[in-house]
């Protein structure tokens, strides 16, 4: 009674179709129920979530052909297959006895969506012709569905509050439900509220077709909550789990590496390239990762390898034309070469304050001050408080003339705790300056 009276307004108008549908298949009117969902204009907002559960309330009175033709018509309004779609319509083809047309339809999903594991225990299901499981064994769980609908989009649209609270009501309906258990978790983490979210991940089921991106949810969170042997451990403990994939090991380097045990993180990421085998263009994101590590942990000739290997994948990658052009200055390699990728990285992201910052230090190691000190200059005002930016140009100040201000930038940068490295290196500045050059010496006058 209480659904049946649910004014139409607001998000009622997009729930209530469904909640009310669900309630009249709970008192046998399943075909009045099939005539509120189907019955609406096409193209309406909420077509595809009453065409949803017009599909599951076919699948639970077992009019298959029905609730196939509801799929079909989802998968074909949308610009990609959803996970959704393809779980629920794979295991109605396991169920009827067209394997064929299953794997098929999981061979699509992979081939757009390379590398997850989230149809895992679909395919082992197949396999060894198991059969699948209804997803909605009663009108409780097709309600929780439509909740689980209605909060998935409401996530996606940052309406976070709402999308939160349908989604513990969907859980209180139906415990054990490990995609809205994702979802939640996801809101959680959001928010900020680590602790509930790493609580959410760890309660889904193992046996869930979401439990291996949830475990690796569990490593990340660990160490955001500063947690970081028990990360590594559950990581590791992934990887030897599944001795093919290559996610813990790449997460676990990712985690290495932001704690600055870059020769731990290049090991970690070696492993995961020997896992992946053939690479692929995706990879790109991976071998600038690696090529970080192996930089900093002084592997150089490795390291411009990856990096040349990465923009030969993705040649225009801002970040990766950043890193190795500004590597490269460092180390008076490729000077010009170095500069023309820092640029093309600059008009990609005008206003990153690292890649400015590489622009101006180009043109510091060339000789050419003004310019540097005019990109240095705008880089810290995009990141204030970065001991290097500051130090950076503290040294073209210096260069220019402007002793007071470069000292004044010296100090900047050691007030926001730089390491022990260039925390000498800036004391040695600040008693003894740079020396002189010839632009110095010419603009000497300008500093009173």
């Amino acid at each position: 009674k209480r659904i049946q009276g649910m004014p139409a307004t607001g998000l009622n108008l997009i729930v209530g179709p469904v909640l009310r549908a669900w309630s009249l298949v709970g008192r046998k009117k399943s075909d009045d129920a099939l005539k509120l969902l189907v019955g609406g204009k096409k193209g309406a907002a909420t077509e595809a979530l009453n065409q949803m559960h017009a599909a599951l309330i076919n699948e639970l009175l077992g009019n298959t052909g029905a609730a196939e033709k509801h799929y079909l018509e989802l998968s074909k309004n949308q610009s990609g297959l959803s996970l959704r779609i393809v779980q629920l319509l794979g295991a109605l083809y396991e169920r009827t006895g067209e394997t064929d047309k299953a794997k098929a339809l999981y061979d699509r999903y992979l081939k757009e969506q390379p590398g997850t594991q989230l149809l895992d225990v679909a395919l082992a299901r197949l396999k060894k012709g198991k059969g699948a499981p209804l997803r909605v064994f009663s009108v409780t769980d097709g309600a929780a569905e439509a909740l689980f609908g209605i909060a998935s989009s409401l996530r996606q649209e940052n309406a976070r509050e709402t999308a939160l609270v349908l989604s513990r009501l969907a859980l209180h309906l139906k415990p054990s439900f490990p995609v809205m258990q994702i979802l939640l978790a996801d809101i959680l983490e959001s928010d900020n509220r680590l602790e509930a979210a790493l609580a959410m991940y760890s309660a889904i089921s193992k046996k869930s077709a979401f439990s291996w991106s949830a475990r690796l949810r569990v490593g990340s969170l660990l160490n955001r909550l500063k947690r970081t042997d028990e990360a590594v451990k559950e990581l590791e403990t992934m990887a030897k789990d599944r001795p093919s994939e290559a996610g813990p090991l790449i997460n676990l380097g990712d985690i290495l590496r932001g704690h600055d045990r870059f020769g731990d993180a290049v090991k970690a990421y070696d492993q995961a390239f020997e896992r992946i085998g053939q690479l692929e263009k995706r990879h790109w994101s991976l071998l600038y990762a690696r090529g970080i590590a192996l930089e900093r942990s002084k592997q150089w000739p490795r390291a411009e390898a990856d990096f040349l290997r990465a923009l030969e994948f993705k040649p225009d990658q801002p970040y990766v034309l950043n890193y190795l052009g500004y590597s490269w200055i460092e180390k008076g390699l490729h000077v010009d070469r170095a500069q023309e990728m820092i640029l093309k990285a600059v008009k990609q992201r005008p206003n990153d304050g690292f890649i400015l910052d590489s622009l101006g230090w180009g043109h510091y190691r060339l000789g050419n001050y003004g310019p540097a000190v005019e990109y240095l200059e705008r880089a810290v005002e995009l990141r204030a408080q970065d001991p290097i930016l500051n130090d950076h140009l503290g040294d073209a100040y210096w260069r220019v003339g402007r002793y007071r201000e470069a000292r004044f930038q010296w100090k900047r940068a050691l007030s926001f705790k730089p390491k022990d490295e260039l925390i000498s290196t800036i004391r040695q500045k600040l008693k003894s300056g740079l020396g002189e050059d010839t632009e110095t010496a010419k603009n000497k006058k300008n500093d009173g």
